[in-house]
């Protein structure tokens, strides 16, 4: 974010070009980071609230248990990013006693 927003600048050009790169899918809204997926116009950055999301969706009201994978796409679906979704998703069904029961 301190890129995006002009307060740091990379010393050499290498470092330069490389978080040119890096930032190019990103956007800063209302102090609020972005993310424009490939098929979403902008996912929501979260970072905390990823575990409580993931979460709900899996043993929620509704909570169907779904796979790791699947959790993680309908999060993202929902509008929403973090860069650890996938691993804290796998650790999510991993300690979920009910998915162990009746996993092969």
């Amino acid at each position: 974010m301190a890129y995006l927003r002009g307060h740091y600048e990379p010393k050499d050009e290498v470092n330069e070009v490389r978080m040119k790169h890096k930032t190019r899918n990103y956007k800063i809204i209302n102090n609020q980071l972005y993310k424009q997926g490939i098929c979403e116009p902008l996912l929501k950055c979260i970072s905390v609230e990823g575990k409580e999301l993931l979460s709900e969706i899996h043993e929620g009201i509704c909570g169907t248990h779904p796979s790791a994978r699947a959790m993680v796409g309908k999060a993202f679906r929902q509008g929403f990013y973090w860069p650890s979704a996938q691993s804290d998703s796998k650790e999510i069904v991993k300690s979920c006693h009910n998915c162990q029961i009746s996993a092969r």
